[in-house]
């Protein structure tokens, strides 16, 4: 299985610290388009989208995934516990980045793993290391 999605938007999910210290600075270093963000705060998504210049906040996922469908790629860093409840918003298809952990139990990883291979998703599991790499490319 292949997923080429390469010069695809980004759709950011959550406004939260990591996405805020590493997620959008890499993005930013690598040159990647961020094309919305999401967060149940919207005060948190505007900040972040006026500093990194984000094209558009969205005030519901489904506003997002009605506009980008599958595509976009769709990077979120949520609680384990709204993995799951986010990744029946997303359409067949998607192309999915979630920030570590993988559910909060082996039975939640499962129940992941089998929602993305039934709705035919492209799931990766980003981790700091990931981010890291982009940081280290770019002497920062």
């Amino acid at each position: 299985m292949t997923n080429d999605k390469a010069g695809a938007p980004i759709c950011i999910i959550g406004a939260g610290g990591i996405v805020a210290d590493a997620h959008l600075p890499a993005y930013e270093i690598a040159g990647f388009k961020v094309a919305g963000i999401v967060n149940r705060n919207k005060q948190k998504a505007d900040a972040l989208a006026e500093k990194f210049k984000i094209e558009k906040v969205y005030d519901s996922l489904g506003k997002m995934v009605a506009e980008h469908g599958t595509g976009a790629i769709y990077d979120f860093a949520l609680p384990a516990s709204e993995i799951i409840p986010v990744l029946e918003q997303l359409p067949d298809g998607a192309t999915v980045l979630i920030q570590k952990p993988y559910g909060e139990s082996l039975g939640e990883a499962k129940a992941i793993h089998a929602l993305a291979k039934r709705s035919n998703c492209w799931l990766e599991l980003i981790s700091r290391c990931v981010l890291l790499l982009i940081y280290w490319k770019q002497g920062k």
